[in-house]
């Protein structure tokens, strides 16, 4: 049965490769994807109601069926391949091994073993998100650029080459090859719809050397935040300069929007960061967003004694990992 919010989970390695197909063509291969169980151990084979797909995957009814599929569908994805780079070279894979459309309309097909290292046990450097997040997007090109977008949501940037990117959203050399046409018939369209329609909300700026783009640096977050994307990595990457440590995108966003933090007093905490005694605090991020949620005065030193005039002296309070843990658990779903 079809389940739009079926997982699906792959290697960075098969994220960032290139690969050429119409948009329902990946859609099919995706909803397969996504039907692989986390504790298979080899490919099963998997026997698919065309109807079915028709209807949920790609929105197609009435006469389009058992045919339409077979003829569109199978034989070209039996022919397309996958080129992963390694250091060594390009490695060549195809996705299937087997394709067999019958005649009770339905198509059984069978992952390619050479994927194991790229479908299973997927427990490290990999991506995934629920299939109902591509279904509206309606070009090959908005689907690769989410899928690479999503693998860095946690984060929430990536800077890619244009060269990188052309080859993993399967751009030939004589595509496009004018930025300013990439930009108008890849690039733009495929953010807004991003937007519109999946779980992750981005923005980019052009990298230039000279007056060449030759990179796209990307802003990634969450859909739904109160800040645009790239307001929230400036607040991000100002934090991890300021206090010297990394912070989790997902948190951030999550504590601004939880106690309606400003972007103005975290800056006002930042720009007043040295006036804390700090330095043998285990947790400093946590230290800082529990200073901003409390709205805790800075410190102000007097000549002579250098003592907080505040009634309490809040730099003697200890601030353990229990401190920024309990930012943690109040996010668990």
């Amino acid at each position: 049965m079809f389940g739009k919010d079926e997982l699906v989970v792959k290697s960075n390695s098969l994220v960032e490769a290139k690969m050429k197909f119409t948009a329902n063509e990946y859609k099919l291969i995706t909803y397969l994807t996504g039907k692989i169980k986390k504790d298979d151990r080899k490919f099963r084979t998997f026997e698919i109601s065309i109807q079915e797909l028709n209807k949920y995957c790609f929105g197609i009814t009435g006469t389009k069926t058992y045919a339409y599929m077979k003829n569109q569908y199978s034989y070209a994805l039996a022919q397309k391949n996958i080129i992963i780079k390694k250091n060594t070279g390009n490695l060549i894979y195809n996705w299937f091994t087997v394709i067999d459309t019958t005649s009770k309309g339905t198509i059984s097909v069978c992952f390619s073993p050479e994927l194991n290292d790229f479908l299973l046990n997927t427990k490290e450097n990999f991506t995934s998100y629920r299939i109902s997040n591509i279904l509206n997007l309606d070009t090959f090109y908005k689907i690769r650029i989410y899928e690479i977008l999503k693998q860095y949501e946690k984060l929430g940037k990536r800077e890619i080459s244009l060269i990188d990117l052309r080859f993993m959203v399967g751009i030939e050399k004589n595509q496009y090859d004018r930025y300013r046409d990439f930009k108008k018939r890849i690039l733009d369209p495929s953010i807004k719809s991003i937007n519109e329609n999946t779980d992750i909300n981005a923005s980019f700026e052009e990298q230039k050397m000279g007056r060449n783009t030759k990179s796209i640096k990307f802003y990634i977050v969450s859909q739904k935040t109160i800040y645009t994307s790239k307001e929230l990595i400036e607040v991000k990457e100002k934090i991890e300069h300021v206090i010297n440590e990394n912070v989790s995108t997902d948190i951030l966003e999550k504590t601004i929007k939880k106690y309606d933090l400003k972007k103005e007093d975290i800056y006002y905490y930042l720009d007043n960061w040295n006036s804390f005694n700090y330095k043998d605090k285990e947790n400093p991020v946590g230290f800082l967003l529990k200073c901003i949620i409390n709205k805790t005065p800075i410190p102000v030193r007097q000549q002579g004694n250098f003592k907080p005039e505040q009634s309490y002296n809040f730099e003697q309070r200890i601030y353990d990992d229990e401190f920024f843990e309990s930012l943690y658990d109040n996010f668990k779903t």
